[in-house]
């Protein structure tokens, strides 16, 4: 057995980093033949009758010719041809169709959860699993447009372009193989010429936040079929609850659920709950600049409650929590309550002048008002050990990380209150009982 350079974690469960997840690189110029080969690949997939897909993904890491102890992660997909599926991951079975977005889980046969997707079944299934590194799903349910397509097909790897094809051959067969790449990443694609289906998919990240220099981060993708003639029943791809109840959090379907990390005890996990070593502990200090021009230093927030929402223009689901935390500012502004809510831009792209340009056009187009510190050298995101964004840190007034959360779960709004007024709680509970 070889030696681990490198533990490489996969989340499956924001856009994701530390072994599975979003490396932030440049665009490469897309060739024209390549965009071409690849929509016609997404066309073939979205205009079968019906199909069935097993797919394994082997990870490693390597440096310095030693290869890390690979890890194997299976999924199976029931693919329509009308944008509806079933999704079975980690014990999870989803239901996608009808603008929904339904759950049920292994461990019990009483509950289930459900959930609008909002006109994207893609970015649905990711706010609730956090890292999905599966093609197929970028294939069914990824957006209309052939550009949204391609930043969707690898979640590991979303600035990469169509930059080549050819053919290859392999086992006395002739494939055709799309290549895809950007500034760290490499992604080849080989599919059969005649049916469509794709039989490889490999990524190779050498570069930005995934990766040492000098290391390779390597994701191998492999395909079993099943290939109907007709469209299966409309039955077999609908979710019928029959005596379930609906639950209002993916982590209620899970019976025996993981603890995840929250302040004053601990609770319910399931897709997107997050191994936060800081809950706990001192929250680390840092002063950064606002993008109106002013400053942030968190010592000087000391004896509020402060929520960080680390965030990128160019990650959908940070776009989906802002009206959120803006909800939740609103709230805390009606109960006087003294805690502060700060966005932290993390992991833009471009220099600290083009990162601060993307933050205030995107912020003054959504009318946003809440405050935006600039992590121009993602620093901060790193010492709050961030692995994915959205990452929502809530610290108590005493200056102790209370909870850390990953992605946008479907409760979200109550969930911050919550914790927000538990922060409170722990740290008066604490000066009640010193006063005793």
């Amino acid at each position: 057995m070889s030696t681990p350079v490198r533990s490489v974690a996969i989340v499956l469960g924001a856009v994701a980093v530390s072994g599975s997840g979003t490396a932030v690189g440049q665009a490469h110029e897309p060739d024209r033949e390549a965009v071409k080969a690849f929509t016609s690949l997404v066309d073939a997939y979205r205009h079968r009758a019906s199909l069935a897909v097993h797919t394994t993904i082997t990870v490693e890491l390597s440096q310095d010719g030693v290869t890390s102890d690979s890890r194997d992660v299976e999924a199976d997909f029931l693919l329509g041809s009308d944008g509806t599926g079933v999704v079975e991951l980690r014990g999870f079975t989803c239901y996608v169709g009808g603008g929904r977005l339904a759950m049920v889980h292994e461990s019990t046969d009483h509950s289930y959860y459900s959930v609008s997707d909002d006109g994207s079944p893609y970015y649905a299934l990711m706010t609730e699993f956090v890292d999905l590194p599966f093609p197929h799903l970028a294939l069914a349910f990824g957006e209309p447009q052939i550009e949204d397509v391609v930043m969707q097909f690898h979640q590991a790897a979303p600035w990469i372009q169509p930059t080549s094809v050819g053919r290859v051959e392999r086992d006395g067969r002739t494939l055709n193989r799309i290549g895809m790449t950007s500034d760290f990443d490499d992604l080849t694609i080989e599919y059969d010429p005649v049916t469509f289906l794709i039989e490889s998919v490999v990524l190779n990240v050498t570069g930005g936040d995934l990766v040492r220099d000098g290391a390779v981060l390597t994701y191998r993708h492999e395909f079993e079929y099943e290939v109907y003639e007709q469209p299966l029943p409309a039955e077999t791809l609908a979710f019928d609850p029959g005596a379930r109840q609906r639950v209002d959090m993916v982590a209620a379907l899970v019976k025996a659920r993981t603890p995840v990390a929250r302040g004053g005890g601990g609770g319910g996990g399931g897709p997107g709950a997050a191994d936060a070593p800081l809950v706990g502990k001192e929250a680390p200090q840092f002063v950064l600049a606002t993008a109106d021009g002013g400053a942030i230093d968190l010592a000087l927030l000391r004896g509020r409650v402060v929520v960080l929402d680390f965030w990128a223009t160019w990650c959908p689901p940070c776009r989906k929590a802002f009206p959120l935390l803006h909800e939740v500012a609103e709230w805390v502004d009606r109960q006087d309550a003294p805690a502060t809510i700060v966005t932290v831009n993390v992991w833009e792209r471009g220099d600290p002048d083009q990162r601060l340009k993307a933050v205030n056009d995107f912020w003054k187009k959504q009318g946003y008002t809440l405050p935006v510190a600039m992590d121009y050298t993602d620093e901060t995101g790193g010492a709050y050990g961030v692995t994915g964004i959205p990452t929502t840190v809530v610290i108590r007034p005493d200056g102790i990380v209370h909870a850390v959360h990953v992605g946008v779960p479907g409760d979200y709004v109550e969930t911050l209150k919550r914790e927000i007024i538990d922060a409170f709680e722990i740290v008066r509970e604490a000066e009640e009982a010193e006063d005793e």
